[in-house]
C-alpha cells in the first residue's frame, strides 16, 4: 500500500480571494419554516449514533430542510481587512472558508432534479431537469458502494479555490472539513431519528458529467439518509 503524505498547510501572506465555482441554477427553493425539534441530550445522541442502512422510508422535504439547516446553516459572514471572507457555520472549517457544497440527489419530490444547499441564501438551488439516464447511472454507481434504495444522497464537493486563496497546500484542510461536516450531519440525523450512513467513495463519474465540474472542484465523500 502506497501512503501519500499531504503537505502541511500554511497561511498565505497576503491572502487573496480566488474565483470560486458557482453552480448554474435553473430554479431556487427557499427553505420552509424549520419546525422546532425536541432534542435528546447530547450524551444520548453520542451513545446511540450508528451507521444505519435501512433506507426504506423516503425523507420528507421538511426533514431534508431541517437536517441541512441544523447541520450547515450560515450564522455569520464577515469581510476581512484583506478583502477575503470568513463564515461561521455549525460544522467547523479551516479559516472559516467552508469550501464544501452539499449536493443532493433523489431528494423528496424532486426525483429528476439535483439540489444544492445554498446556506448564504437559505434554500436549495435547483439544477435540472437532469438527463434521467445520467441520474440513474449516478445512483447505480453509488449502489455499487452502498444500496441507496429509497434514501437521499448527500454528496460533498469541495471548491479548492475557496480555501487555496488563504492557505498553501490546503488539501488536508479540505478532507478535515469533509470529516467534520459528515460527523455533524450524522449526529443531527441521529437526533432526528433518521437513517444515515457515510459513503466510502469520493464521487461518481456521472456526477461530474451532470455538473460539468472543473478540475478545481473535487468530490470528498458524502452520505445516504432516509426517514
Amino acid at each position: 500500500m502506497k501512503i501519500i503524505r499531504l503537505k502541511q498547510p500554511s497561511p498565505r501572506a497576503p491572502q487573496s480571494a480566488l474565483p470560486s465555482y458557482a453552480f448554474c441554477y435553473t430554479g431556487f427553493l427557499p427553505l420552509p419554516k424549520i419546525a422546532k425539534i425536541s432534542w435528546p441530550k447530547l450524551d444520548t445522541v453520542l451513545k446511540n449514533r450508528r451507521s444505519r442502512r435501512d433506507f426504506q422510508t423516503p425523507l420528507a422535504f421538511q426533514q431534508l430542510a431541517s437536517l441541512v439547516w441544523h447541520s450547515s446553516r450560515l450564522r455569520e459572514k464577515r469581510v476581512l481587512e484583506d478583502g477575503t471572507f470568513s463564515q461561521s457555520r455549525i460544522a467547523p472549517s479551516g479559516g472559516g472558508c467552508h469550501p464544501i457544497h452539499i449536493v443532493i440527489l433523489a431528494a423528496p419530490d424532486f426525483a429528476r432534479d439535483v439540489l444544492v444547499y445554498d446556506a448564504e441564501h437559505n434554500g436549495f438551488g435547483v439544477v435540472g431537469p437532469v438527463d434521467v439516464r445520467l441520474l440513474r447511472k449516478a445512483i447505480k454507481e453509488t449502489d455499487d458502494c452502498l444500496r441507496v434504495r429509497k434514501g437521499t444522497m448527500f454528496w460533498f464537493f469541495a471548491d479548492v479555490a475557496r480555501i487555496a486563496g488563504k492557505y498553501h497546500h490546503p488539501e488536508s484542510l479540505i478532507w478535515r472539513d469533509s470529516g467534520a461536516l459528515l460527523a455533524t450531519i450524522s449526529f443531527v440525523a441521529e437526533a432526528m431519528k433518521l437513517q444515515a450512513c457515510a459513503l466510502g467513495i469520493h464521487e461518481t463519474p456521472s456526477l461530474r458529467k451532470i455538473f460539468r465540474l472543473p478540475a478545481s472542484v473535487i468530490g470528498v465523500g458524502g452520505c445516504v439518509v432516509s426517514g
